[in-house]
């Protein structure tokens, strides 16, 4: 049960195949390690299909960004496909809260609120957290350049500082819109959390 894109960026499901996405109640969830962090996945993505598409069409789709758009009759699917998952997820049971990251996007909060509404764990409201502006950004990363870079990403390392000196500095940094090469030097440094 995977998806589909149309040449003017539409998602739908497809349950003839598993491609891009595999949103199949059977296959899912699935969960990784992220250092000490366990991540469980709804929705398993691949590149089955699809090798040359950077990103996550179904998630951009749910969020209305990059100009993907889902009908609301596969949104709908989505979310029962979704809920039924999270349901078979006990791994989940002996969490205390459910907390949406901080985006620009409803769908956090939306996809929160499923959670709970899936588990049974009460949300717990992320309004004490909040992304970095550009200007905390550039004072916090924009003097020294970190010692282990190469060539090539020292040169994307200040293309990007050079981007966020030419923005607002009261404009909110988002981590997606950061070359995927050089993130997570803007992720943690000694300062602590940088998004």
């Amino acid at each position: 049960m995977g998806i589909n894109i149309s040449n003017d960026k539409y998602v739908a499901l497809d349950n003839t195949h598993e491609k891009r996405v595999n949103t199949c109640v059977n296959d899912n969830p699935t969960s990784t390690k992220c250092g000490d962090v366990v991540v469980h996945h709804v929705f398993r993505r691949n590149k089955t299909g699809d090798a040359d598409r950077d990103g996550n069409p179904l998630a951009y789709a749910l969020k209305g960004m990059n100009g993907y758009r889902i009908m609301p009759m596969y949104r709908n699917m989505i979310w029962a496909r979704a809920k039924e998952i999270l349901v078979k997820c006990d791994e989940l049971k002996g969490a205390d809260y459910v907390m949406p990251m901080p985006s620009n996007y409803g769908f956090a909060a939306e996809f929160a609120q499923l959670v709970c509404d899936a588990t049974g764990i009460p949300l717990l409201g992320c309004g004490f957290l909040r992304k970095k502006t550009i200007a905390e950004m550039l004072d916090q990363y924009g003097e020294v350049i970190p010692g282990d870079l190469s060539e090539a990403r020292k040169k994307d390392y200040k293309r990007q500082l050079h981007t966020w000196r030419g923005m607002k500095p009261g404009q909110m940094v988002s981590m997606k819109e950061i070359d995927t090469k050089i993130r997570k030097y803007f992720v943690v440094r000694e300062e602590g959390l940088s998004h």
